[in-house]
């Protein structure tokens, strides 16, 4: 297995990566990258730094972030290094760690979210939980559900998949996020 390091391969960091991602290039073991991207977030000022980390580390390693500890004597490739570097840039120019890894969880599933959509707060679960709670909805047999302002379609297709009953219609004024909400809803 080839690996993207300075240590293991006598390689230096990619051609043409950023003085910013450089050092996280220069490790290959996945403790040393971890420290190396927090504290390069750090130094960065990006809050959460540790969790955003782990987020993109983990998806790079493909495995969950909680399992990352027992990852320790694993080796980034060539290919997922420069994947992290090319994440930590765009984290670092200010694009949320969502779209960066271009997905976030709502209510247990999982949601594909890019710029086309604002992304789905916490907030909003509150909001699915109660609409799924009120009896008054779903006592008809065909309940008649609409989603305004639809985005990643997070809302309805969860209300969809938890009450299938339902008749849903989700509308959104950009054409971008409908088509976000239709693949969410594939």
């Amino acid at each position: 297995m080839e690996c993207w390091s300075h240590g293991v391969m006598g390689k230096t960091s990619k051609a043409g990566s950023s003085a910013v991602s450089a050092p996280i290039l220069q490790h290959s073991f996945t403790p040393a990258v971890l420290d190396a991207m927090i504290a390069v977030f750090n130094s960065a000022r990006i809050a959460e730094s540790r969790l955003k980390a782990e987020y993109i580390l983990s998806r790079a390693l493909n495995c969950h972030r909680m399992e990352l500890p027992l990852q320790r004597d694993r080796e980034l490739t060539r290919e997922q290094a420069e994947q992290v570097a090319a994440q930590i840039e765009r984290l670092i120019a200010g694009e949320p760690v969502q779209y960066v890894l271009g997905d976030t969880e709502f209510m247990g599933r999982v949601f594909k979210t890019d710029a086309r959509a604002l992304i789905p707060r916490p907030e909003t679960e509150t909001l699915v939980e109660h609409v799924l709670a009120c009896k008054d909805v779903w006592s008809s047999p065909s309940p008649a559900v609409a989603d305004v302002g639809t985005g990643t379609g997070c809302i309805v297709v969860t209300l969809a998949l938890e009450r299938p009953s339902g008749k849903f219609l989700a509308i959104d004024a950009s054409p971008a996020a409908l088509e976000l909400a239709r693949e969410n809803a594939a």
